[in-house]
């Protein structure tokens, strides 16, 4: 037996004899038709097959000793075994060499065993869960019945199955040939998706093979890639950032930790899953085992560090298809995670950066000749210069610009690439390039002097932009680049609130100024005679009154004259102070509060902002280089490793803070402690509920026993009265009764109740209180001295 100390024996008679090894007692035993050639457990121990030499193979389901399931061989039956893992499979050996495989019907099939049945995995045998999960029948499996099914309660339990089992994951409908990622991309359900994939991108997977086997070899990590992929393209963003915060480094599989000099290389891309650091980089050393890590024994070890060699589980990561789907799809949080870093940290350092560094340089000497040809053509600052000069700067120009522009149009696959034109720095260089070429031919038809200076002054505003943009590739500069333009972002409304109020007081100020005339001076004309001419009205058309108006309100410069030439002084007054005050003072004030605001919001990710923005990086130059190049490059960091801490045993310490940003790291453990310090007071006041209930349900059942008590002792006198043992024609007897009725109406009904007590008890004597001495009966009414005696 598989996993019990039962040892089953087949004889020749054909008697099937099952022995208790422990106690060595026969548990039970029954024939079959002739001799007993071999016998088989299924691997979870409930199905028993059996060969004879009648040619039959017959299996026996071992708790009820039935025949499940009858097959003629064409030979004696020599010899059968279960599959190892699932038992969905066995083979027979027949004496004349004929040998088969056989796969069998469903046991547990949906019939019997419906999704509803799982519900309470603990109360399921183990036997029918191994049976159930790993195979698969002639169907969908029990994880892909979950998935077709879609219901809350079923998804519920495919994750309990694959958080307890999780190489189900492998199982497939035997059919179709379909499994459970192809079932998955088939819903096309978030949770679905994410289901499949968690399994496999924090390492549960790998490590459960404990270096017996591993997922790299079969076609799993392909298949969570594309699952990946369609939730980028599809899904919500919170759902893949969320999944690759999830994904863990897994130890390279059949490596084992060593020794590396501290220069050795700790990061690095490979077209395998092996370990790219080849043999051990320096000889054994003794290792002695601490707490928390490892010390190295010996001389000589400064400089040396231990690490075991570690992969991601994902193929692919690296590749223009992907990481192209990411930057378009996704907010910069989705590479505000360790895996994502090392991607493109080797990326750019080992492939990218060489050819940014060629393209900025190309593109600065563009920028100079650009510089130079605006100065020299431009109608306002033209100089005479040569002509070649003229022709070699235009022919340069031309040349540069074409190639920007053929980099464009490769880099948006001829216009095919969806999400191109969504990155604004994409539009800039589009724009740029159009404008360089209007400006060129119209210079070149006009001739030199000629060129218009508004195109000019547009051009060399977008190809400063342009500029901009390739500062995100330096890491001194590309978070400044991040922070100025998410400024931008930010203070689009507050542009909007500030040119309706400029736009008000332009015309409050052009009513009250427009008659008020430009400075004034006295010049000698050309017959020496002295004559004053003005400039113009500052406020005399509605374009120069928006002009003033923001000289005035944003830069506070203004002309006192300008209140005393107004036909009403004091309103301009206070309509300009007024201004000043919105303006200057509350609006300017508001906007230095939104840019700290979001220099604050960018500062709280900015490694996640970087890391976007060296991302949008690596996919423009992986789309323009040759695609013989590109597909190397992909083909050579197909999978990404590190070099990590490792125990003795060669098990990963990983120490959660390095996976994280450091505020995000921060943010998380406040928001876990609050979330302690919330369950906690929770769990006190639901105690202290629990407490006053019990105190009120006590006090309740206190007052109804006393009115119980009340009302029978009420009950009695009342039936004595009616019987005639009571009379009230004698005075001390209605005393008496009187006595009676005031019994209880001076107690402090409440001290006797918070203590546990009742007033009376019937035949028991009356209880005293701890704090009060006196007894219970001194509240009662005093009976007339008279009348003690008798009473």
């Amino acid at each position: 037996h598989p996993s019990l100390p039962i040892l089953t024996i087949g004889d020749g008679n054909g008697f099937v004899t099952m022995v208790d090894l422990i106690e060595g007692d026969v548990i039970h035993e029954f024939s079959i038709e002739g001799r007993v050639n071999s016998l088989s457990y299924s691997p979870c121990g409930s199905f028993l097959l059996t060969a004879n030499d009648k040619c039959r193979c017959i299996m026996y389901e071992t708790s009820t000793f039935k025949v499940v399931q009858e097959m003629i061989t064409n030979g004696i039956a020599s010899d059968v075994k279960f599959s190892s893992k699932t038992g969905q499979y066995f083979a027979i050996d027949a004496e004349n060499d004929d040998a088969m495989i056989v796969c069998l019907g469903p046991f547990l099939g949906k019939k019997l065993f419906p999704l509803s049945s799982g519900s309470n995995l603990e109360e399921i045998p183990k036997w029918v869960l191994d049976e159930v999960v790993y195979r698969s029948g002639q169907g969908p499996s029990l994880i892909q019945r979950c998935v077709l099914d879609g219901s809350k309660e079923s998804l519920i339990l495919a994750a309990l199955i694959l958080k307890k089992y999780p190489d189900a994951i492998y199982t497939f409908d035997r059919e179709t040939g379909e499994d459970c990622f192809d079932t998955a991309l088939l819903r096309k359900k978030t949770n679905v998706l994410k289901l499949v994939t968690t399994p496999v991108v924090d390492g549960t997977l790998e490590n459960i093979k404990h270096g017996k086997g591993t997922i790299f070899i079969t076609a799993i990590p392909e298949k969570c890639l594309a699952t990946l992929h369609e939730m980028i393209l599809n899904h919500s963003p919170e759902n893949v950032v969320e999944t690759l915060r999830k994904i863990h480094f897994v130890k390279v599989p059949f490596a084992e930790p060593r020794i590396f000099t501290s220069s050795s290389p700790s990061e690095c891309g490979s077209y395998s899953f092996t370990d790219p650091w080849g043999s051990p980089s320096l000889p054994s050393r003794k290792l002695e085992r601490t707490l928390e890590k490892i010390d190295l024994v010996g001389d000589g070890h400064k400089g040396e560090i231990y690490r075991t060699p570690a992969v991601l589980p994902i193929p692919g990561l690296g590749s223009l298809e992907f990481l192209s789907a990411l930057t378009t799809a996704t907010p910069p949080s989705s590479f505000d995670n360790e895996a994502m870093g090392l991607v493109l940290r080797v990326m750019w350092k080992d492939y990218i950066r060489r050819y940014f560094i060629v393209d900025f340089a190309s593109y600065i000497i563009f920028f100079v000749i650009w510089i130079s040809f605006a100065d020299m053509t431009s109608s306002t600052t033209s100089s005479r210069s040569e002509n070649w000069v003229f022709i070699f700067l235009i022919f340069w120009l031309f040349v540069f610009n074409t190639i920007y522009g053929l980099k464009e149009v490769v880099q948006s696959d001829y216009g095919k690439r969806k999400g191109h034109f969504r990155s604004w720095w994409n539009i800039v260089d589009f724009i740029s390039i159009f404008l360089v070429y209007i400006y060129t031919f119209s210079t070149l038809v006009r001739g030199v002097g000629s060129g218009s200076v508004p195109l000019a002054v547009a051009t060399t505003l977008c190809l400063t932009l342009k500029l901009l943009a390739y500062l995100r590739g330096f890491d001194s500069t590309g978070w400044l680049i991040s922070v100025l333009t998410q400024n931008v972002l930010d203070v689009g409304g507050f542009v909007l609130i500030i040119t309706v109020v400029l736009i008000g007081f332009m015309l409050c100020f052009r009513l009250l100024f427009g008659n008020v005339e430009g400075t004034c001076q006295l010049i000698l004309d050309n017959g020496d005679s002295i004559i004053q001419e003005c400039g113009k009205k500052p406020y005399g058309t509605l374009h120069d009154s928006l002009f003033s108006t923001f000289e005035l309100a944003i830069l506070a410069s203004y002309d006192q004259g300008h209140f005393d030439e107004s036909d009403y002084t004091t309103l301009a007054v206070l309509i300009f102070v007024l201004a000043v005050t919105i303006v200057l003072v509350i609006a300017l004030n508001a906007l230095i509060a939104v840019l700290g605001d979001s220099y604050s919001r960018v500062q709280e990710h900015a490694i996640a902002n970087r890391r976007k923005e060296r991302a949008e990086l690596i996919v423009e130059y992986l789309s323009i280089i040759p695609s013989n190049k590109s597909r190397e490059i992909e083909a050579n960091t197909k999978y990404f490793h590190a070099l990590l801490e490792a125990d003795a045993d060669g098990d990963l310490l990983i120490v959660k803070d390095d996976w994280e940003g450091g505020l995000n790291a921060l943010k998380k453990d406040l928001s876990e402690q609050n979330a302690t310090s919330y369950e906690m007071t929770r769990d006190a006041i639901e105690q202290l509920r629990c407490h006053l209930d019990d105190d009120m349900e006590q006090l309740k059942n206190d007052i109804t026993s006393l009115i119980q008590e009340l009302s029978h002792e009420i009950k009695e006198i009342k039936r004595l009265q009616n019987d005639g043992g009571v009379t009230f024609n004698n005075k001390n007897v209605r005393n008496a009764v009187k006595v009676v009725k005031g019994v209880g109406k001076h107690l402090d009904m409440r001290h006797h109740l918070e203590m546990g007590l009742r007033p009376f008890r019937q035949n028991s004597q009356p209880s005293t209180d701890s704090n009060d001495q006196r007894p219970f009966w001194q509240g009662f009414p005093k009976i007339p001295k008279g009348d003690q005696d008798d009473t």
